[in-house]
């Protein structure tokens, strides 16, 4: 399977044989049986992750349980690390992490260039495709087993013009297979110049494919929208459409249409003195930036009180 880590079950006399899956590409290994298996894969994943071609320059060797702990740990750098999601069964994966805003956000889809094609199968949606190191999506397991952790949402977007919009929602969560991947948002914090609207329309929403169809239409959205995505009826959203597509099949945000980059990626919600602390930096094309923060001390969405600050981020 991509980008995980599978022991075969063909043992030859002493000698296991481990096989290491990164992208397309795989590497067989053998083991020794007087070794920790348990070790040796771990520093030969991470041996082989470092070493390939595809992944080399960025990937970390340390294991962390998200991008929010590598960056606590002192992580700067975006690049391919390595995480281990507590209610992940296979252990660990590695992710692309993005340290740009004084985060550690965990990317769960990438796009930029249209050299990897989004017009997949359930199979594909469920287990991830692409490369890190370029356009993907991380897979709906992993994205469930993240979120099962009180997440934040980012959408990062640009348009043809270089034009680039965001929008950051305070409560993201994704369902498990058997609740077809079920999308719960919300925008009690939300902040930002996208349409949130064009999310929320998705909201209790199930995951829908070109061979999956659980969309409220009676046509298939996934077919009509050449893409997958959490489609009511069908969607004011479509981030995973067709990249050189024109209209409602294209890439696009309400009313924005044939995006050329777009970046979904969620982070731990901080605790801040017993409450939580909702902080993202709003981009605007015109005005620059600024870091917003909301508090709310009864662990709820709903915002105490608001301020806006600089480089140096929110007040604990």
């Amino acid at each position: 399977m991509d980008q995980s880590y599978l022991l075969s079950d063909a043992v030859s006399g002493y000698v296991h044989k481990l096989s290491v899956y990164m992208g397309d590409e795989q590497v067989k290994l053998k083991v020794p049986a007087a070794d920790s298996l348990v070790e040796y894969l771990y520093a030969k994943a991470r041996s082989t992750l470092a070493a390939t071609k595809d992944e080399a320059a960025t990937t970390t060797l340390s294991v962390s349980k998200d991008c929010q702990e590598h960056y606590e740990r002192g992580a700067t750098t975006s690049g391919v690390y390595l995480i281990d999601p507590s209610t992940y069964s296979v252990k660990p994966f590695p992710v692309w992490c993005d340290f740009l805003d004084g985060h550690g956000w965990t990317v769960f889809q990438k796009r930029f260039d249209g050299s990897v094609d989004f017009y997949q199968d359930w199979l594909h949606y469920k287990e991830g495709f692409g490369k890190m190191t370029g356009e993907y999506w991380l897979g709906l397991d992993k994205l469930h087993a993240l979120t099962q952790t009180n997440r934040r949402l980012n959408i990062l977007i640009k348009l043809t013009n270089g034009t680039t919009q965001s929008g950051a929602w305070s409560s993201f969560l994704i369902g498990s297979e058997g609740d077809n991947y079920k999308l719960k948002v919300s925008s009690v914090a939300y902040n930002g110049s996208l349409g949130e609207s064009c999310l929320s329309y998705s909201n209790g929403m199930s995951f829908s494919t070109k061979d999956r169809d659980h969309d409220e239409s009676s046509g298939e959205c996934a077919t009509l929208r050449h893409g997958a995505w959490w489609y009511s009826g069908c969607a004011w959203s479509n981030l995973n459409g067709g990249y050189d597509n024109s209209g409602g099949a294209s890439i696009f945000w309400y009313p924005l249409y044939q995006l050329k980059e777009s970046m979904m990626r969620v982070t731990r919600v901080l605790i801040a003195g017993g409450a939580f602390l909702y902080a993202f930096k709003a981009q605007s094309f015109d005005h620059g930036s600024q870091v917003v923060c909301r508090y709310s001390p009864d662990h709820s969405a709903m915002p105490l009180h608001f301020t806006s600050g600089g480089p140096e981020g929110c007040p604990l």
